[in-house]
Protein backbone atom coordinates (compact mmCIF):
# COMPACT_ATOMS: atom_id res chain seq x y z
CA UNK A 1 0.00 0.00 0.00
CA UNK A 2 1.68 3.49 -0.81
CA UNK A 3 0.75 6.78 0.33
CA UNK A 4 -1.78 8.88 -1.88
CA UNK A 5 -2.38 12.25 -2.56
CA UNK A 6 -6.05 13.23 -1.93
CA UNK A 7 -7.63 15.90 -4.66
CA UNK A 8 -9.37 18.78 -3.33
CA UNK A 9 -11.98 20.65 -5.24
CA UNK A 10 -12.36 22.77 -3.05
CA UNK A 11 -10.04 26.06 -1.58
CA UNK A 12 -8.15 24.92 1.64
CA UNK A 13 -7.98 28.40 2.51
CA UNK A 14 -6.84 29.41 6.12
CA UNK A 15 -8.19 29.05 9.46
CA UNK A 16 -10.73 25.82 8.15
CA UNK A 17 -10.52 22.38 9.68
CA UNK A 18 -10.11 18.86 8.37
CA UNK A 19 -11.97 16.09 9.60
CA UNK A 20 -12.28 12.10 8.63
CA UNK A 21 -14.25 9.03 9.25
CA UNK A 22 -14.88 5.81 7.95
CA UNK A 23 -19.09 5.07 8.18
CA UNK A 24 -20.20 1.50 8.82
CA UNK A 25 -20.81 0.82 5.08
CA UNK A 26 -16.83 1.74 4.86
CA UNK A 27 -16.96 4.59 3.12
CA UNK A 28 -14.85 7.40 4.08
CA UNK A 29 -15.81 10.56 4.89
CA UNK A 30 -14.28 14.20 4.94
CA UNK A 31 -14.86 17.93 5.70
CA UNK A 32 -12.58 20.37 4.46
CA UNK A 33 -13.67 24.23 5.54
CA UNK A 34 -17.36 23.42 5.56
CA UNK A 35 -17.65 20.92 2.99
CA UNK A 36 -18.91 16.98 4.02
CA UNK A 37 -18.05 14.72 1.10
CA UNK A 38 -16.79 11.03 0.29
CA UNK A 39 -13.21 9.96 -0.92
CA UNK A 40 -13.02 7.84 -3.81
CA UNK A 41 -10.53 6.88 -6.09
CA UNK A 42 -8.20 8.90 -4.24
CA UNK A 43 -10.79 12.70 -4.94
CA UNK A 44 -12.98 14.42 -2.37
CA UNK A 45 -16.39 14.20 -4.02
CA UNK A 46 -18.58 16.56 -1.90
CA UNK A 47 -22.42 16.20 -1.01
CA UNK A 48 -23.30 19.92 1.31
CA UNK A 49 -22.19 22.63 3.03
CA UNK A 50 -22.51 23.57 6.18
CA UNK A 51 -22.52 27.07 7.99
CA UNK A 52 -18.85 27.05 9.70
CA UNK A 53 -15.70 26.54 8.30
CA UNK A 54 -14.73 24.47 11.69
CA UNK A 55 -16.72 21.16 10.97
CA UNK A 56 -15.90 17.51 12.71
CA UNK A 57 -17.28 14.28 11.58
CA UNK A 58 -18.03 11.10 13.32
CA UNK A 59 -19.82 7.74 12.23
CA UNK A 60 -23.52 6.77 14.19
CA UNK A 61 -23.81 3.14 15.02
CA UNK A 62 -27.41 3.16 12.89
CA UNK A 63 -25.68 4.67 9.71
CA UNK A 64 -24.97 7.71 8.32
CA UNK A 65 -22.72 10.19 10.53
CA UNK A 66 -22.90 12.91 13.23
CA UNK A 67 -20.87 16.13 12.19
CA UNK A 68 -20.83 19.75 14.56
CA UNK A 69 -20.36 22.70 12.25
CA UNK A 70 -19.70 25.48 14.94
CA UNK A 71 -21.85 24.78 17.83
CA UNK A 72 -24.47 23.15 16.21
CA UNK A 73 -25.10 19.29 16.14
CA UNK A 74 -26.77 17.27 13.17
CA UNK A 75 -27.20 14.33 12.34
CA UNK A 76 -26.90 12.70 9.03
CA UNK A 77 -28.93 9.88 7.73
CA UNK A 78 -26.66 7.79 5.09
CA UNK A 79 -26.54 10.04 2.13
CA UNK A 80 -29.96 12.29 3.20
CA UNK A 81 -29.13 15.90 3.83
CA UNK A 82 -28.00 16.68 7.31
CA UNK A 83 -30.66 17.56 10.22
CA UNK A 84 -29.54 19.92 13.25
CA UNK A 85 -30.59 18.07 16.44
CA UNK A 86 -28.84 20.17 19.23
CA UNK A 87 -26.52 23.27 20.53
CA UNK A 88 -23.76 23.81 22.01
CA UNK A 89 -23.02 26.79 24.03
CA UNK A 90 -21.88 29.80 21.66
CA UNK A 91 -18.17 29.78 20.49
CA UNK A 92 -17.89 26.34 20.84
CA UNK A 93 -15.04 24.77 18.86
CA UNK A 94 -15.16 20.98 18.66
CA UNK A 95 -11.78 18.78 18.47
CA UNK A 96 -13.20 15.35 18.77
CA UNK A 97 -16.37 13.39 18.77
CA UNK A 98 -17.45 9.82 19.66
CA UNK A 99 -21.23 7.64 19.50
CA UNK A 100 -20.83 5.61 22.27
CA UNK A 101 -22.70 1.99 22.18
CA UNK A 102 -25.65 3.39 23.68
CA UNK A 103 -25.91 5.53 21.23
CA UNK A 104 -24.85 8.64 23.12
CA UNK A 105 -22.53 11.42 21.35
CA UNK A 106 -19.59 12.65 23.32
CA UNK A 107 -18.20 16.24 21.78
CA UNK A 108 -14.74 17.26 22.87
CA UNK A 109 -14.02 20.95 22.90
CA UNK A 110 -10.96 23.56 22.47
CA UNK A 111 -11.63 25.35 26.28
CA UNK A 112 -15.11 24.18 27.00
CA UNK A 113 -14.48 20.65 28.27
CA UNK A 114 -16.72 17.41 27.39
CA UNK A 115 -20.58 17.64 26.14
CA UNK A 116 -22.79 14.35 26.08
CA UNK A 117 -25.70 14.50 23.67
CA UNK A 118 -28.34 11.31 24.44
CA UNK A 119 -30.87 12.39 21.35
CA UNK A 120 -32.82 14.71 24.11
CA UNK A 121 -30.39 17.51 24.93
CA UNK A 122 -27.03 18.17 25.90
CA UNK A 123 -25.50 17.55 29.43
CA UNK A 124 -21.77 19.09 30.61
CA UNK A 125 -19.57 16.29 31.51
CA UNK A 126 -16.75 17.02 34.03
CA UNK A 127 -13.57 16.44 33.36
CA UNK A 128 -9.60 17.79 34.32
CA UNK A 129 -9.00 19.56 31.85
CA UNK A 130 -10.79 21.90 29.40
CA UNK A 131 -9.29 20.72 26.01
CA UNK A 132 -10.47 17.50 25.40
CA UNK A 133 -8.72 16.03 21.78
CA UNK A 134 -9.54 12.66 21.68
CA UNK A 135 -12.15 10.26 22.70
CA UNK A 136 -12.90 6.34 22.72
CA UNK A 137 -14.74 3.38 24.38
CA UNK A 138 -13.96 0.57 26.14
CA UNK A 139 -15.37 -2.93 26.02
CA UNK A 140 -17.15 -2.39 29.42
CA UNK A 141 -18.82 1.25 28.08
CA UNK A 142 -16.43 3.26 29.77
CA UNK A 143 -15.47 6.66 28.24
CA UNK A 144 -11.75 7.60 27.67
CA UNK A 145 -11.15 11.33 27.16
CA UNK A 146 -7.25 12.64 26.43
CA UNK A 147 -7.27 15.88 27.10
CA UNK A 148 -4.24 18.85 26.14
CA UNK A 149 -3.27 19.63 29.69
CA UNK A 150 -5.18 16.88 31.95
CA UNK A 151 -4.14 13.67 31.71
CA UNK A 152 -6.35 11.38 30.70
CA UNK A 153 -9.84 11.18 32.22
CA UNK A 154 -12.22 7.61 32.71
CA UNK A 155 -15.80 8.34 32.85
CA UNK A 156 -17.72 5.12 33.73
CA UNK A 157 -21.72 4.79 33.37
CA UNK A 158 -23.72 6.15 35.52
CA UNK A 159 -25.11 3.22 38.34
CA UNK A 160 -28.10 5.36 39.45
CA UNK A 161 -29.32 8.60 37.99
CA UNK A 162 -30.08 11.49 40.47
CA UNK A 163 -33.64 13.56 39.98
CA UNK A 164 -34.11 16.39 41.40
CA UNK A 165 -35.77 20.28 40.81
CA UNK A 166 -32.71 20.41 38.39
CA UNK A 167 -34.17 17.68 35.91
CA UNK A 168 -37.21 19.25 36.22
CA UNK A 169 -39.05 17.30 38.95
CA UNK A 170 -41.41 20.17 40.32
CA UNK A 171 -40.71 19.39 44.06
CA UNK A 172 -37.44 17.70 46.38
CA UNK A 173 -39.21 15.86 48.40
CA UNK A 174 -41.05 12.61 46.79
CA UNK A 175 -43.10 10.40 48.98
CA UNK A 176 -44.15 7.70 46.69
CA UNK A 177 -43.90 7.08 42.70
CA UNK A 178 -44.67 4.27 40.05
CA UNK A 179 -44.37 3.38 36.65
CA UNK A 180 -47.79 2.82 34.14
CA UNK A 181 -47.90 0.21 31.63
CA UNK A 182 -46.90 3.11 29.11
CA UNK A 183 -43.51 3.48 31.18
CA UNK A 184 -44.75 6.98 32.61
CA UNK A 185 -43.48 7.94 36.28
CA UNK A 186 -45.81 9.19 39.00
CA UNK A 187 -44.33 10.83 41.71
CA UNK A 188 -46.52 12.12 45.47
CA UNK A 189 -44.91 15.05 47.08
CA UNK A 190 -44.99 15.35 50.53
CA UNK A 191 -47.34 18.12 49.92
CA UNK A 192 -50.01 16.29 48.49
CA UNK A 193 -48.88 17.16 44.56
CA UNK A 194 -48.91 14.94 42.00
CA UNK A 195 -46.87 14.77 38.82
CA UNK A 196 -45.71 13.09 35.69
CA UNK A 197 -43.16 12.37 33.70
CA UNK A 198 -43.64 11.47 29.69
CA UNK A 199 -40.21 10.88 29.02
CA UNK A 200 -39.34 14.59 28.07
CA UNK A 201 -40.19 16.80 31.44
CA UNK A 202 -42.40 16.40 34.67
CA UNK A 203 -45.57 18.39 35.69
CA UNK A 204 -48.28 18.92 38.00
CA UNK A 205 -51.32 17.22 37.40
CA UNK A 206 -54.65 17.86 39.18
CA UNK A 207 -55.95 14.51 39.64
CA UNK A 208 -53.77 14.68 43.13
CA UNK A 209 -56.04 17.59 44.46
CA UNK A 210 -53.54 18.58 46.22
CA UNK A 211 -54.25 16.08 48.94
CA UNK A 212 -52.14 12.92 47.21
CA UNK A 213 -50.15 10.79 49.48
CA UNK A 214 -49.32 7.84 47.31
CA UNK A 215 -49.33 6.30 43.85
CA UNK A 216 -49.87 2.84 42.07
CA UNK A 217 -50.28 1.99 38.95
CA UNK A 218 -52.27 -1.70 37.72
CA UNK A 219 -52.17 -3.66 33.88
CA UNK A 220 -55.34 -2.40 33.40
CA UNK A 221 -53.97 0.79 32.55
CA UNK A 222 -55.49 2.61 35.92
CA UNK A 223 -53.73 4.78 38.49
CA UNK A 224 -54.88 5.10 41.96
CA UNK A 225 -53.66 7.82 43.99
CA UNK A 226 -54.42 7.77 47.87
CA UNK A 227 -55.31 10.86 49.20
CA UNK A 228 -55.12 12.47 52.48
CA UNK A 229 -58.64 12.17 53.71
CA UNK A 230 -60.29 12.77 49.94
CA UNK A 231 -60.60 9.25 49.25
CA UNK A 232 -59.17 6.88 46.64
CA UNK A 233 -58.99 7.74 43.25
CA UNK A 234 -59.04 5.75 40.24
CA UNK A 235 -57.95 7.16 37.17
CA UNK A 236 -58.54 5.97 33.34
CA UNK A 237 -55.28 6.50 31.82
CA UNK A 238 -57.16 4.91 28.07
CA UNK A 239 -60.21 7.43 28.73
CA UNK A 240 -59.04 9.97 30.83
CA UNK A 241 -62.01 9.34 33.37
CA UNK A 242 -61.44 9.55 37.37
CA UNK A 243 -63.50 8.46 39.37
CA UNK A 244 -63.39 9.14 43.52
CA UNK A 245 -64.42 6.11 46.37
CA UNK A 246 -65.35 7.32 49.75
CA UNK A 247 -66.68 6.00 53.02
CA UNK A 248 -69.89 6.01 51.38
CA UNK A 249 -68.50 3.70 49.18
CA UNK A 250 -67.32 1.01 51.45
CA UNK A 251 -63.63 2.50 52.06
CA UNK A 252 -62.95 1.72 55.64
CA UNK A 253 -61.37 5.49 55.65
CA UNK A 254 -60.85 8.76 53.70
CA UNK A 255 -57.12 8.76 54.00
CA UNK A 256 -55.07 6.16 52.47
CA UNK A 257 -51.89 6.01 53.43
CA UNK A 258 -50.18 3.57 50.85
CA UNK A 259 -51.68 1.73 47.97
CA UNK A 260 -50.47 -1.72 45.96
CA UNK A 261 -51.24 -3.44 43.27
CA UNK A 262 -50.53 -7.31 43.87
CA UNK A 263 -49.71 -9.67 41.22
CA UNK A 264 -52.72 -11.15 40.95
CA UNK A 265 -54.06 -7.45 40.16
CA UNK A 266 -56.08 -7.39 43.46
CA UNK A 267 -55.74 -3.99 44.95
CA UNK A 268 -54.50 -3.32 48.87
CA UNK A 269 -54.03 -0.13 50.39
CA UNK A 270 -53.63 1.25 54.37
CA UNK A 271 -55.81 3.76 55.97
CA UNK A 272 -55.30 5.51 58.33
CA UNK A 273 -57.42 4.49 61.37
CA UNK A 274 -60.20 1.60 61.27
CA UNK A 275 -63.87 2.20 60.22
CA UNK A 276 -66.28 3.75 63.01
Amino acid sequence: TALQELELPVSTGTGGRASLTCDIHRVVWGSVNGWVGVIHAGRFEQRFQLDSREVELAAARAGGLWACAGSRVYRMAEEKQPVACADLPPGVRVLSMLEDSAGALWIGTVAHGLFRYNGQGVEKVETSHLNVGTLTEDREGNIWAGTLGGGLNRIRPRVMELIGTQSGLPFESVDSVCQDMDGTYWAVSTSGLLARSDKTAWSVVPEGGGAAACVAADRQGRLWVGTRGVGLRELNLRNGQLRTWLQGDGLPSNSIRAVLVAADDSLWFATNGPPR
